[in-house]
């Protein structure tokens, strides 16, 4: 089917968006030998999470945490059989400690990221605030001590958000992965070159509705209040309702994805979140069942792979302005809400086309042909006085760079380079010449995911409304 996956092929991590789950289903359906397995299953589908991991990933973290020596091989000896491993967010082991192992062992590793895994509130500001986006801080979002990292994986939150937690899943996959997909507004600590990550979905199977009231409702579903930034979208929502503006307006939380479908085909409005980047799964859900959507639009912070997304960007300085020219002009609302069904009907974001691109990953692997080439951890990272960083983040970085290089940086040097690269002088550097720079690195003009799989001419159609509408 695909020349460069080998089988059988063992999708495991957190059932992030059901991705998990769209993945294992497509390659059961492809006749592909596949097993599934969950370090947590999903919160709002109701879908197959196959074989649960939270026992094995407790024994772990049991042994740890009492400072016992854990058998790596022993512990995975039901899950080496497979020949490939897709890892959403994580793998079979806390920590990855499963990954070097399987990387000994000849296995063939592809980890996608899906933005908390490797995102570090410590930098949120920095990144959001150079995009012109005042990005409401959570109090987990705000700087924790590091810890060593044995310590850490001994804890039972591994999303907790401390340095050295997303320092040492960054390394670890960037050393051990064959491919590696994430995005620019996560990958804060990336230093190798990197493939653009995407939304999977069936989009394009779901029905859709352009109720196109002259009174539009107006939904907001957040899965995250403060990621999604939900108390501004509420006060914006409350000052046009106070101004006289005829809108209907449901907060929409705790529910089964099922149930958010159903919302959605009943409004004319959604409001997904207001961060830099581009929109997830909900944002392309709402896109499909003829909502006019308001989101994520940025393509300064991710030039790849939306381009053509009809969605409306917004911030928390536009979001007023926007959504009110939505709620006042319909035949705009109804263009959009069409244009973004055409998008979705597609199906650019299919499991299909995401294996194409793992597919041609792993050949441009073999030349060292990225999508993204990031400086932001070189250029803008920064670690406090009491945080610890281990000895073997040192050692990962040393590796990754001797194997990739390194940017052109300032003739200042940073913090970064004066901590991981002072042993380091003779690393080579990016020939950046081909590649257009952007707010934190380069991106490749030859990464084409997925649009290459669609239709041209359909695709050029949608291109007015994403560029009117970016942010």
């Amino acid at each position: 089917m695909f020349k460069n996956i080998r089988g059988p092929v063992l999708v495991a991590g957190r059932n992030i968006a059901n991705d998990l789950t769209y993945i294992y289903d497509y390659l059961m359906k492809s006749g592909v030998k596949v097993s599934l397995a969950s370090t947590k299953p999903t919160r709002f589908y109701k879908k197959n999470n196959g074989h649960s991991l939270i026992e094995l990933y407790a024994d772990v973290r049991r042994l740890i945490g009492a400072g016992k020596h854990v058998d790596i091989e022993k512990a995975l000896a039901s899950y080496l059989h497979f020949s490939t491993y897709i890892f959403v967010t994580e793998s079979l082991l806390p920590g990855f400690l499963d990954l070097p192992v399987l990387k000994k062992l000849g296995k063939q590793i592809i980890f996608l990221s899906t933005g908390s895994d490797v995102r570090y509130g410590g930098l949120i500001k920095t990144f959001y605030g150079a995009l012109g986006h005042n990005f409401v801080m959570k109090p987990q979002d705000y700087l924790y001590n590091s810890y060593a990292s044995y310590e850490m994986i001994a804890l039972q939150d591994v999303y907790r958000d401390r340095l050295i937690n997303k320092l040492h899943t960054t390394r670890v996959v960037e050393r051990y992965a064959d491919v590696f997909l994430t995005s620019p507004r996560s990958a804060y600590f990336a230093i190798k070159p990197y493939y653009a990550n995407s939304v999977i979905g069936d989009f394009s199977t779901l029905q859709y509705h352009i109720p196109n009231r002259d009174k539009p409702l107006v939904v907001h579903c957040p899965s995250s209040r403060g990621f999604k930034q939900t108390q501004v979208i509420l006060e914006v929502v409350n000052d046009l309702k106070s101004e006289g503006y005829q809108f209907s307006f449901e907060l929409i939380e705790g529910v089964s994805n099922e149930v958010v479908i159903q919302k959605l085909m009943s409004a004319d409005i959604l409001i997904d979140q207001i961060s830099p980047g581009k929109s997830g799964t909900l944002g392309l859900e709402g896109l499909a069942t003829g909502c006019c959507v308001l989101g994520c639009n940025n393509e300064k912070s991710m030039p790849i792979p939306y381009r053509a997304q009809p969605i409306v960007g917004i911030n928390v300085n536009n979001l007023k302005s926007r959504l009110r020219e939505m709620i006042e002009n319909k035949q705009l609302r109804y263009d959009l809400a069409s244009a973004g069904v055409a998008y979705t009907s597609l199906d650019l974001h299919s499991a299909e086309n995401f294996f194409l691109q793992i597919d041609r990953a792993l050949d441009r692997n073999k030349v060292n042909d990225y999508d993204y080439y990031p400086k932001f951890f070189w250029e803008h990272a920064q670690i406090a006085k009491d945080d610890l960083i281990p000895e073997h983040i040192f050692q990962l970085t040393e590796e990754i760079v001797d194997n990739y290089g390194i940017p052109a940086l300032k003739t200042q040097r940073s913090q970064m380079e004066d901590v991981f690269l002072s042993g380091n002088a003779e690393a080579s550097i990016w020939d950046t010449t081909s590649l257009h720079e952007y707010f934190w690195g380069w991106w490749n003009p030859a990464a084409r995911f997925p649009h290459h799989f669609a239709d041209a001419e359909k695709l050029s159609n949608l291109k007015e409304y994403a560029q009117n509408y970016a942010e």
